[in-house]
Protein backbone atom coordinates (compact mmCIF):
# COMPACT_ATOMS: atom_id res chain seq x y z
CA UNK A 1 0.00 0.00 0.00
CA UNK A 2 1.54 3.40 -0.91
CA UNK A 3 2.05 6.08 2.25
CA UNK A 4 2.17 9.45 2.47
CA UNK A 5 4.96 10.96 0.50
CA UNK A 6 5.33 8.07 -1.74
CA UNK A 7 6.47 9.03 -5.34
CA UNK A 8 4.73 7.07 -7.64
CA UNK A 9 6.70 5.47 -10.66
CA UNK A 10 5.18 2.13 -11.96
CA UNK A 11 2.13 1.68 -13.53
CA UNK A 12 0.63 -0.39 -10.66
CA UNK A 13 1.23 2.89 -8.49
CA UNK A 14 -0.97 4.91 -10.33
CA UNK A 15 -3.40 2.23 -10.57
CA UNK A 16 -3.61 2.22 -6.82
CA UNK A 17 -3.94 5.66 -6.26
CA UNK A 18 -6.78 5.47 -8.48
CA UNK A 19 -8.38 2.48 -6.68
CA UNK A 20 -7.65 3.59 -3.15
CA UNK A 21 -9.14 7.61 -4.54
CA UNK A 22 -5.60 8.54 -2.86
CA UNK A 23 -4.47 12.00 -2.46
CA UNK A 24 -2.10 13.07 -5.32
CA UNK A 25 0.41 16.13 -5.19
CA UNK A 26 1.72 16.72 -8.70
CA UNK A 27 5.04 18.73 -8.83
CA UNK A 28 7.13 19.89 -11.64
CA UNK A 29 10.93 18.49 -11.73
CA UNK A 30 12.15 21.71 -10.91
CA UNK A 31 9.84 20.99 -7.41
CA UNK A 32 6.90 23.47 -8.28
CA UNK A 33 3.83 22.22 -6.96
CA UNK A 34 0.91 22.32 -9.53
CA UNK A 35 -1.85 20.88 -8.16
CA UNK A 36 -3.39 18.25 -5.42
CA UNK A 37 -5.96 15.67 -6.23
CA UNK A 38 -7.53 12.53 -7.19
CA UNK A 39 -6.25 10.94 -10.24
CA UNK A 40 -9.03 10.49 -12.71
CA UNK A 41 -6.79 8.80 -15.41
CA UNK A 42 -3.58 7.99 -16.31
CA UNK A 43 -2.49 6.68 -19.37
CA UNK A 44 1.26 5.60 -20.17
CA UNK A 45 2.64 9.29 -20.70
CA UNK A 46 -0.07 11.57 -18.83
CA UNK A 47 -2.42 11.52 -15.62
CA UNK A 48 -5.54 13.36 -15.24
CA UNK A 49 -6.26 15.09 -11.85
CA UNK A 50 -8.88 17.38 -11.39
CA UNK A 51 -9.77 17.76 -15.26
CA UNK A 52 -6.13 18.96 -15.68
CA UNK A 53 -3.25 16.93 -17.89
CA UNK A 54 -0.15 16.67 -16.62
CA UNK A 55 3.00 14.59 -18.49
CA UNK A 56 4.80 11.69 -16.75
CA UNK A 57 8.14 12.62 -18.08
CA UNK A 58 8.08 16.03 -16.60
CA UNK A 59 6.24 16.04 -13.08
CA UNK A 60 6.50 13.90 -10.02
CA UNK A 61 3.34 12.50 -8.33
CA UNK A 62 3.46 11.97 -4.60
CA UNK A 63 0.89 10.60 -2.14
CA UNK A 64 -0.59 13.59 -0.26
CA UNK A 65 -1.70 13.86 3.22
CA UNK A 66 -3.57 10.99 4.76
CA UNK A 67 -5.87 11.31 7.77
CA UNK A 68 -5.60 8.37 9.54
CA UNK A 69 -1.41 9.22 9.71
CA UNK A 70 -0.35 6.32 7.06
CA UNK A 71 2.91 7.49 7.16
CA UNK A 72 6.33 5.22 7.24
Amino acid sequence: MLKQDDVLINPVDFDNAIFFALPIEVYMKEGTHQETGVIESHTENKITINGGYYLKETCIFKVGYLPNGNRR
